[in-house]
This record gives structure tokens, C-alpha cells and sequence, in this order.
């Protein structure tokens, strides 16, 4: 509650993704670091992590209450989370629900009058945030930010160099469990500006969501974005997956995956009618299929897969695609006999680069080479 405050523990100016070589013994705080109502605060160089009581956020931020009007409460700007190890989160509660469990959280209540609090202004940089939530049981969120001010990139939050993991999934309600970096829409519309960058996600479902129509700027590479609607209201988010599986399943009818640039390490089967597949402008994805060892039937890189229904009018287009320990590129079809010829149609493949088939693997009843 004191502006201006810096707390420095053994590791300030050292990364919370370092090796354990290149940090010193941790000075772990148990608690959650509350931040209510003051700007200037720094903390730099610790671990947060549940011990005996189960906590639902790391650190949480909030402004002081108020009205945004004449007499509105203190902003709590200029806020700064780095160099610091948030693990180990578990308990339900906040952000509106009892699911959700989160590394760092802000967030912004309406006054009497509906009005929303003053804005926030956050950096969160070089942290290492895991283990947030709990599967089956709480939905984690690494960083949940709200209230942010500015109408450009990075005036409202900048979330940069970040290692991000095992993020908990709650379910498979759109847009999203399990998520790296979360904006969340401001009671009063306002615009989240924010930047993130050079973070690096695993183990969970979502990168980074926020909604459609902020200002936003996102590093997209090696993610895939596809704009969803927000279940039970009328606004759409855009989300950003670590993998290309993910944002086919989070798609509806009619959307646009788009794919950054780098390395897909994986087999899609696309099973969403009206869909298009592509990279993101200028972007040069490639993607590598697990051949034999899982994914989609036929062991394609991309399965467009009509077991299930009609699959129709789908494109994929703009890829370099490589499969060297699987049977197709491309594959189209069931995968065990021939599709019904209303099954698939109005598929689009092209402009793809695809090489490193493999037409020698086993265990399969499939013959021939890449589509």
C-alpha cells in the first residue's frame, strides 16, 4: 500500500526461466503479494508459491475504489513484476468465479454507479510462471490483466520475455482454458492496450487471448489465431494457440486460422467445415508431421477427416508441410474406406510446399504417397 516501493529479493536482475545455476537460493514468499491502490511498485528477484494453503494468485493488483469520474480512487500504474519464479497455484476463486486460479491477476470492479476504477499500467518481464491451477478443477490463467489504460501497444502492459507452463484446464468451454496471458475486457469497454512478446508457452490450451477489437500487439510466432465468440455474450475474442490442433478446434464454422511463422511439431485433423487454413501475411510456417507414433489416422500431416459429418469447403494453403516418418502430406477422407462423395467437397489445397513423405511406414492399411 506504500507508492514507489521496490522489493529486491537474492535474484533481482536474474530471469525466473534461468537455469538453477545462474540464480541464487530463493527467497519465497507464501503468500499473495497484494498491490492495492499505489503506482511505482516494483518487484524483482523472488518465488511465489503455495505451501500449505492453497492460493489463487501469486500477485493482485487492484485500484483503489472509486469512480472513473471526479473522485475516482488511485490507479495502480506503473507496476512491475520481474525476474520472479510464480509457481504452484491451486485455490478457485476471483477474476468473477470461483474456477479460476492465476500467477499474476488484475482486475476492476464497478463503483455503485457502474463506473469502472481508474486504469493500470503493468510490465511483467523475465518471470518464470507454472503450475497454475489445478486440471479437472480450476481454470489457470499465468497473467490475467484488466483496467488497462493507453490507446497504443504496450501503454496499458508489456509482457515480454516470459517462460509460460502447465497452465490447468478447467474444460473445453470456448474461448478457452488453460491460458499463458489473458486481457480481459474492462467493465466499461474500454480499450486494452497492452504488448506481448518473446514469451515462450507450454502445456496449456491457449498463448494469449484478448478481445477482437483492442489494441493489441502480439508476437505471432509459432502460434496459430482464430477469432472465436465469447460463449453467452456478443463479443468475440482473438486467440492465440501454440499449436495449430488447437485453434482447429476452437474454430466454428466460417473462421480464418492464421499461423505465424516457425515450426509445428505436429498432425492436424480438421474436422470443421468452412474453415480456411493459412499463414499469417509474410509468415513462412512449416509443419512436421508425428507420422505413426499418434495423431490423425492416416498419418498425415493434415487430415481432413469427414468420419463424423460433412466436411466441406475447407482450404489449407501456404505451408511448407513435411511428414518424414508418416504415409501422406495431405490426406482427405476417413482413413479406413473410401468417403461418402458428399463428404468432403470444395477442398482447396495450394500454394503448399510438401516434401520428406515417408512411403515406408508400418502398421497401417493404407498404400500410395503424399496428397
Amino acid at each position: 500500500t506504500t507508492d514507489n516501493l521496490t522489493l529486491e529479493g537474492p535474484n533481482a536482475g536474474t530471469p525466473g526461466g534461468s537455469s538453477n545455476r545462474n540464480r541464487s537460493a530463493e527467497a519465497t514468499i507464501t503468500g499473495t503479494i497484494r498491490i492495492d491502490g499505489v503506482s511505482g511498485v516494483t518487484i524483482d528477484g523472488f518465488e511465489i508459491a503455495e505451501t500449505a494453503e492453497p492460493l489463487t494468485a501469486g500477485v493482485s493488483i487492484q485500484p483503489e475504489a472509486g469512480s472513473s469520474g471526479a473522485g475516482a480512487g488511485a490507479g495502480a500504474e506503473n507496476i512491475t513484476i520481474e525476474n520472479t519464479v510464480i509457481e504452484n497455484m491451486s485455490a478457485a476463486g476471483g477474476g468473477g468465479s470461483g474456477d479460476f486460479t492465476f500467477g499474476i491477476l488484475s482486475f476492476d470492479d464497478p463503483d455503485e454507479s457502474g463506473d469502472t476504477l481508474t486504469d493500470v499500467t503493468v510490465t511483467v518481464t523475465d518471470n518464470q510462471i507454472r503450475n497454475i491451477g489445478r486440471d479437472g478443477q480450476t481454470q489457470g490463467v499465468a497473467v490475467s490483466l484488466e483496467s488497462l489504460s493507453g490507446q497504443s501497444p504496450g501503454e496499458g502492459a508489456v509482457v515480454r520475455n516470459n517462460t509460460i507452463s502447465d497452465i490447468a484446464t478447467l474444460d473445453q468451454t470456448r474461448p478457452g482454458p488453460g491460458t499463458g496471458v489473458a486481457l480481459r475486457p474492462n467493465f466499461g469497454g474500454n480499450n486494452s492496450a497492452a504488448e506481448v512478446a518473446d514469451n515462450s508457452f507450454s502445456e496449456l490450451d491457449i498463448a494469449v487471448s484478448h478481445p477482437a477489437g483492442d489494441t493489441v500487439e502480439i508476437d505471432r510466432s509459432e502460434l496459430a489465431t482464430v477469432v472465436v465468440e465469447v460463449p453467452g455474450s456478443d463479443t468475440e475474442q482473438r486467440i492465440f494457440t501454440p499449436t495449430i490442433q488447437n485453434a482447429v478446434d476452437a474454430a466454428e464454422p466460417g473462421d480464418t486460422i492464421e499461423v505465424g511463422s516457425g515450426t509445428f511439431a505436429e498432425s492436424v485433423t480438421v474436422d470443421v467445415r468452412n474453415v480456411t487454413i493459412r499463414p499469417v501475411e509474410g509468415a513462412t510456417p512449416t509443419i512436421v508431421g508425428d507420422g505413426v507414433t499418434s495423431g490423425s489416422q492416416p498419418h498425415a500431416v493434415f487430415h481432413v477427416d469427414d468420419s463424423s459429418g460433412p466436411v466441406q469447403n475447407v482450404t489449407i494453403e501456404g505451408f511448407t508441410i513435411r511428414n518424414p516418418d508418416g504415409k501422406f502430406g495431405i490426406f482427405a477422407g476417413t482413413g479406413t474406406t473410401n468417403s461418402n462423395n458428399d463428404g468432403i467437397g470444395g477442398l482447396v489445397i495450394q500454394d503448399n510446399v510438401v516434401r520428406d513423405v515417408s512411403t515406408n511406414s508400418s502398421g497401417s492399411a493404407l498404400t500410395g504417397g503424399p496428397a
